[in-house]
């Protein structure tokens, strides 16, 4: 019974939200696959499959986590081993290897800010914390957050500008 509510509330918020912007266009999911190692691409409205957006193995896609569409509109696909992949946001094609990884990083969640960085949550450091990349570069800028524990992700904006990470830690961006 949850199911159905659940899924209902969803197809309303996304009908609302294909009002809102007058089109279609956003009427889409993507949904990393960590079994096969690839973005799957879902209809929003009907939950139906439509493709598999980034095929296993592009890019050297390998264990993907969390994905972001970027501010230049391109997928960015986190993977356990660490590294950022990006794909070109219509067609899934590889673009590059955003961020490189780097020993011990366990990237799983990413999020773009609205000050043009890029948070990942890094759960193979120890404690977990959130790094934070230039957007448009993918240059490393620092870690936020080493204290806090990020067992949710990386974070959220609030609307008060302010990130917030799971430990309940908040920072003006």
């Amino acid at each position: 019974m949850q199911k159905l509510a659940l899924r209902a509330w969803f197809q309303a918020l996304v009908a609302s939200l294909i009002a809102a912007c007058g089109s279609t266009a956003f009427a889409q999911i993507f949904v990393t696959s960590n079994s096969s190692n690839n973005v799957l691409e879902f209809d929003a409205i009907t939950g139906a499959f439509v493709s598999t957006f980034v095929p296993a193995g592009s890019g050297g896609l390998s264990s993907p986590q969390g994905i972001a569409f970027g501010p230049d509109g391109n997928l960015y696909v986190a993977t356990s081993g660490g590294a950022i992949l990006r794909y070109n946001g219509q067609t899934g094609a590889f673009i590059d290897t955003f961020v490189a990884s780097a020993g011990s990083q366990a990237f799983a969640t990413i999020l773009f800010g609205r000050n043009g960085y890029l948070y990942v949550g890094d759960f193979g450091a120890q404690p977990p914390n959130t790094r934070i990349y230039d957007g448009t570069t993918g240059v490393f800028l620092g870690i936020f957050g080493s204290t806090a524990p990020l067992a949710g992700g990386p974070g959220v904006f609030g609307p008060d500008g302010n990130f917030y990470a799971g430990g309940g830690t908040a920072r003006s961006v």
